[in-house]
């Protein structure tokens, strides 16, 4: 599941985190209106602008300066190493603020479906990648198999 949501990630800009949360309200019977989408996304915006992707950046700029000190003096290499580590705690911590902030806002219009956990998994990741003015059409595999994988785990 890891690496499926990570290519997505990657792939689509995609928030890990929304990606979740849509699959964790299919779990609860709820099909995700685009409107609530749309404000779950702009209240989770700044946290991520301001606090969670500059984390990731830093993160992944330790990793490039790690790579690169490889065969240097080991007390540097330890030291990137535990920057690295650090700054990782941070960013899990800040996914998990921002997954606290989704999980209390209120979902004022959504509504409870007798759908399968498959189903709404998709309808409300289609939601979302509508909502991130993303092509549904050029995702419907990778779609159905992030569905898939995500409510196998449940």
């Amino acid at each position: 599941m890891k690496q499926v949501c990570l290519r997505w990630q990657n792939r689509y800009d995609a928030d890990v985190n929304m990606l979740l949360f849509a699959h964790w309200q299919a779990t609860k019977n709820i099909r995700l209106s685009t409107l609530d989408i749309e404000n779950l996304v702009e209240k989770v915006a700044l946290w991520r602008a301001e606090i969670l992707l500059p984390l990731r950046s830093a993160r992944k700029g330790l990793a490039d300066f790690r790579s690169a000190a490889t065969g240097k003096e080991y007390a540097q290499v330890s030291q990137l190493n535990h920057m690295y580590q650090e700054i990782l705690q941070q960013e899990l911590e800040a996914e998990f603020v921002q997954q606290r902030m989704m999980a209390e806002s209120p979902l004022k219009n959504s509504q409870i479906s007798d759908g399968s956990i498959l189903a709404l998994t998709k309808h409300n990741l289609a939601a979302y990648l509508s909502v991130q003015g993303l092509p549904v059409q050029g995702t419907k595999q990778p779609l159905k198999e992030l569905a898939s994988i995500l409510s196998n785990v449940s």
